[in-house]
Protein backbone atom coordinates (compact mmCIF):
# COMPACT_ATOMS: atom_id res chain seq x y z
CA UNK A 1 0.00 0.00 0.00
CA UNK A 2 2.71 2.12 0.80
CA UNK A 3 4.24 1.68 -2.37
CA UNK A 4 1.35 2.49 -4.54
CA UNK A 5 0.76 5.65 -2.33
CA UNK A 6 4.38 6.37 -3.38
CA UNK A 7 3.80 5.79 -6.89
CA UNK A 8 0.70 7.54 -6.92
CA UNK A 9 2.56 10.88 -5.52
CA UNK A 10 5.68 10.46 -7.74
CA UNK A 11 2.87 10.15 -10.64
CA UNK A 12 1.24 13.26 -10.11
CA UNK A 13 4.10 15.66 -9.36
CA UNK A 14 5.72 14.29 -12.56
CA UNK A 15 2.78 15.21 -14.11
CA UNK A 16 2.42 18.68 -12.84
CA UNK A 17 6.01 19.31 -13.52
CA UNK A 18 5.62 18.20 -17.08
CA UNK A 19 2.44 20.30 -17.49
CA UNK A 20 3.93 23.24 -15.88
CA UNK A 21 7.11 23.43 -18.40
CA UNK A 22 4.68 22.85 -21.05
CA UNK A 23 2.38 25.46 -20.32
CA UNK A 24 5.77 27.67 -19.64
CA UNK A 25 6.87 27.71 -23.05
CA UNK A 26 4.10 28.18 -24.63
CA UNK A 27 3.70 31.28 -22.50
CA UNK A 28 7.10 32.60 -22.83
CA UNK A 29 7.81 31.66 -26.68
CA UNK A 30 8.35 34.55 -29.25
CA UNK A 31 4.96 35.04 -30.28
CA UNK A 32 5.40 38.45 -32.56
CA UNK A 33 2.11 40.22 -32.49
CA UNK A 34 0.88 43.10 -34.96
CA UNK A 35 -1.13 44.81 -32.14
CA UNK A 36 0.60 48.32 -30.33
CA UNK A 37 3.61 48.20 -32.64
CA UNK A 38 3.79 51.95 -33.08
CA UNK A 39 4.22 54.45 -30.23
CA UNK A 40 2.57 57.16 -29.78
CA UNK A 41 2.14 60.20 -27.23
CA UNK A 42 0.20 62.74 -26.34
CA UNK A 43 1.37 66.54 -28.26
CA UNK A 44 0.35 70.41 -27.07
CA UNK A 45 1.59 72.49 -29.46
CA UNK A 46 3.29 69.72 -31.60
CA UNK A 47 5.34 68.95 -29.10
CA UNK A 48 4.81 65.54 -26.81
CA UNK A 49 3.62 66.32 -23.11
CA UNK A 50 5.78 63.71 -22.16
CA UNK A 51 9.21 64.31 -20.70
CA UNK A 52 10.95 60.99 -20.31
CA UNK A 53 9.71 57.50 -20.98
CA UNK A 54 8.21 55.96 -17.50
CA UNK A 55 4.86 54.17 -16.66
CA UNK A 56 4.79 56.10 -13.21
CA UNK A 57 4.85 59.59 -14.51
CA UNK A 58 1.57 61.53 -14.10
CA UNK A 59 0.98 63.65 -16.80
CA UNK A 60 -0.79 66.97 -16.27
CA UNK A 61 -1.45 70.46 -17.42
CA UNK A 62 -2.68 73.68 -15.97
CA UNK A 63 -6.12 74.59 -17.07
CA UNK A 64 -4.52 77.81 -18.14
CA UNK A 65 -2.52 75.85 -20.94
CA UNK A 66 -3.43 77.15 -24.27
CA UNK A 67 -2.44 75.61 -27.66
CA UNK A 68 -3.59 72.65 -29.88
CA UNK A 69 -3.77 68.95 -28.10
CA UNK A 70 -2.45 66.13 -30.72
CA UNK A 71 -1.91 62.66 -30.58
CA UNK A 72 1.01 61.46 -33.12
CA UNK A 73 3.54 58.44 -33.40
CA UNK A 74 7.11 58.97 -31.98
CA UNK A 75 10.47 58.24 -32.47
CA UNK A 76 11.78 57.11 -29.29
CA UNK A 77 15.48 57.64 -29.97
CA UNK A 78 17.85 59.02 -27.41
CA UNK A 79 16.12 60.92 -25.16
CA UNK A 80 14.18 62.90 -27.03
CA UNK A 81 10.70 61.94 -28.48
CA UNK A 82 10.21 63.43 -32.19
CA UNK A 83 6.44 62.93 -33.70
CA UNK A 84 6.04 61.45 -37.35
CA UNK A 85 2.42 61.02 -38.38
CA UNK A 86 -0.58 62.32 -37.01
CA UNK A 87 -2.84 59.35 -35.11
CA UNK A 88 -6.57 59.98 -35.06
CA UNK A 89 -8.05 59.73 -31.60
CA UNK A 90 -11.18 59.89 -29.50
CA UNK A 91 -11.46 61.96 -26.15
CA UNK A 92 -13.19 60.81 -22.98
CA UNK A 93 -13.42 63.13 -19.51
CA UNK A 94 -13.06 61.30 -16.42
CA UNK A 95 -14.73 63.66 -13.26
CA UNK A 96 -12.79 63.40 -10.87
CA UNK A 97 -15.55 63.77 -8.48
CA UNK A 98 -17.34 60.77 -9.57
CA UNK A 99 -15.64 59.04 -11.38
CA UNK A 100 -17.75 59.25 -14.69
CA UNK A 101 -16.26 58.58 -17.83
CA UNK A 102 -18.29 60.86 -21.01
CA UNK A 103 -17.17 61.01 -24.19
CA UNK A 104 -16.38 64.39 -25.25
CA UNK A 105 -16.87 64.02 -29.16
CA UNK A 106 -17.84 61.08 -30.84
CA UNK A 107 -15.98 61.83 -34.09
CA UNK A 108 -12.39 61.11 -34.77
CA UNK A 109 -9.85 63.93 -33.56
CA UNK A 110 -7.14 65.20 -34.87
CA UNK A 111 -6.33 68.32 -33.32
CA UNK A 112 -8.19 70.27 -30.53
CA UNK A 113 -8.15 73.89 -29.02
CA UNK A 114 -7.48 72.99 -24.94
CA UNK A 115 -9.50 75.85 -24.39
CA UNK A 116 -12.55 74.42 -25.66
CA UNK A 117 -12.00 71.06 -24.20
CA UNK A 118 -11.06 72.90 -20.39
CA UNK A 119 -14.87 74.60 -20.67
CA UNK A 120 -16.11 71.17 -19.97
CA UNK A 121 -14.17 70.59 -17.29
CA UNK A 122 -13.80 70.60 -13.68
CA UNK A 123 -10.65 71.13 -11.40
CA UNK A 124 -9.17 67.54 -11.24
CA UNK A 125 -10.94 65.95 -13.83
CA UNK A 126 -8.72 64.01 -16.58
CA UNK A 127 -8.62 63.85 -20.29
CA UNK A 128 -8.58 60.07 -21.52
CA UNK A 129 -7.21 59.83 -24.87
CA UNK A 130 -8.14 56.84 -26.95
CA UNK A 131 -6.61 55.49 -30.32
CA UNK A 132 -9.13 53.79 -32.61
CA UNK A 133 -6.63 51.07 -34.18
CA UNK A 134 -4.95 48.95 -32.27
CA UNK A 135 -1.63 48.64 -34.01
CA UNK A 136 -1.30 52.28 -31.93
CA UNK A 137 0.72 52.44 -28.41
CA UNK A 138 -0.41 54.63 -26.20
CA UNK A 139 0.74 54.17 -22.46
CA UNK A 140 0.11 57.68 -21.02
CA UNK A 141 -3.42 58.44 -22.30
CA UNK A 142 -4.43 60.41 -19.06
CA UNK A 143 -3.93 63.88 -19.09
CA UNK A 144 -5.15 65.75 -15.27
CA UNK A 145 -6.14 69.04 -15.37
CA UNK A 146 -5.02 71.06 -12.38
CA UNK A 147 -6.56 74.32 -11.30
CA UNK A 148 -4.18 77.12 -10.44
CA UNK A 149 -0.88 75.41 -11.68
Amino acid sequence: MKLLKSALLFTFVLTTVISCKAQSSVLSSSIDYEDYKEFCAILLDGTPVVKRWSTDEELALSTGATGVLSVATIDRMGDKFDPINPVGFKLAIKNHRTNALWMYSNELIYDLDIKEVIKECEPGDQLIFITVDKKYQLPRHELRLNFGC
